[in-house]
């Protein structure tokens, strides 16, 4: 592993040598590997951190509620010469936060529940913390 990351090391410099569009492209795919890296360490946190622990049940007060409008978004795709601009929708979100002993905690609810509950009522829900943050992760609302 060790000589993987020394040849690694090895090419960024024998690019940076080659100026200036070596070094361009070198910058580029270090930046890239970089963002690769901690994304995977992230990736690997946030599972360790949520991953198997007990499910826990207790009653939460809806603090908030959140409604987020669907509409229409564009992405630009190039192929080649031309650009197309390509739209899609993004569907209505319906959120609570629900504080419980252990802190805050967002779920994504269906119209029908979100309508159904005001800010201050009692709700029940099953959650976990994290091992490590101490997040609060909500599975499932019910009244």
């Amino acid at each position: 592993m060790l000589e993987f990351f020394t040849r690694l090391f090895q090419f960024f410099v024998d690019r940076l040598v080659d100026w200036p569009w070596g070094t361009l492209v070198a910058l580029c795919l270090f930046a890239f590997l970089l963002l690769l890296a901690l994304t995977i360490v992230y990736f690997i946190w946030y599972l360790l951190d949520s991953s198997f622990r007990p499910c826990l049940r207790c009653s939460g007060i809806v603090a908030r509620k959140r409604y987020t409008p669907g509409y229409w978004n564009t992405i630009i795709v190039s192929n080649g010469i031309s650009s197309h601009p390509i739209m899609y929708w993004v569907q209505e979100t319906y959120e609570l936060i629900v504080r419980i002993n252990a802190g805050f905690g967002c779920i994504s609810v269906n119209s029908i529940f979100y309508n159904s509950v005001t800010e201050g009522v009692n709700v029940y829900v099953t959650y976990s913390t994290g091992r490590f943050s101490g997040n609060v992760y909500l599975w499932n609302v019910w009244k």
